[in-house]
């Protein structure tokens, strides 16, 4: 099972300069230790001016390993002091996010965006029959989609959708195209009748 490692970090005023260079540190130990590790800066929407490291993994197994030697790291170690004694921001989860379609890409997508829904569990099995419409749908525009859930959080009636774009430019393109799109209006309506759209986000590769 495909699963994502999210930490957050909710920055403090002047303080960017030093999480990105902390968050870039993590992500390199996280690295180290066998994860497939990624940093967005949310640049738009819920959280805009977080920056967020996510960690990849193939399997539940390959992320506890990597959690565990990531936690024994005498750099993992050194770097928590350093928060602890000089915090810069908020540092939000981890959090563990299954995905329940898709995948996370073999490369980082330059551009993405993340529409989370209230879903309850009893409606997450006819809310994914809607993720290969939609997946058919955004091939043209060479968008690709994944569905996420979470496997450890705090609401678990939450699923997030991944759009992933070239650019922003890209991004802006598809956007005035989905919007033109009655079909994938019809689809978005659906996913709205079994869940409740609560937030969006758009990131960027940083």
């Amino acid at each position: 099972m495909a699963i994502a490692s999210i930490r957050e970090v909710k920055i403090n005023p002047g303080n960017t300069e030093i999480v990105s260079s902390r968050v870039r540190r993590g992500a390199g130990i996280l690295a180290r230790h066998g994860a497939h590790t990624r940093i967005y800066r949310v640049v738009g929407g819920q959280g805009a001016g977080n920056i967020q490291l996510q960690a990849h993994y193939a399997s539940v197994a390959q992320g506890a390993a990597t959690f565990e030697a990531f936690s024994k790291d005498a750099s993992q170690k050194e770097l928590m002091k350093e928060i602890e004694n000089a915090p810069a921001g908020e540092v939000i989860g981890p959090q563990i996010m299954r995905y329940a379609y898709g995948h996370a890409g073999k490369e980082a997508a330059p551009v993405i965006v993340v529409r989370a829904y209230n879903m309850p569990r009893a409606g997450l099995p006819k809310a994914l029959e809607l993720a290969p419409k939609l997946e058919k749908l955004m091939k043209p525009m060479d968008v690709t989609v994944a569905a996420a859930v979470p496997l450890l959080g705090e609401d678990h009636e939450m699923m997030g959708v991944i759009y992933r774009f070239k650019s922003m430019s890209h991004w802006g393109e598809s956007v005035d195209e989905m919007l033109a799109n009655e079909t994938l209006s019809g689809i978005i309506n659906s996913a709205n009748e079994i869940g409740t759209l609560k937030s969006s986000r758009l990131m960027s590769l940083m």
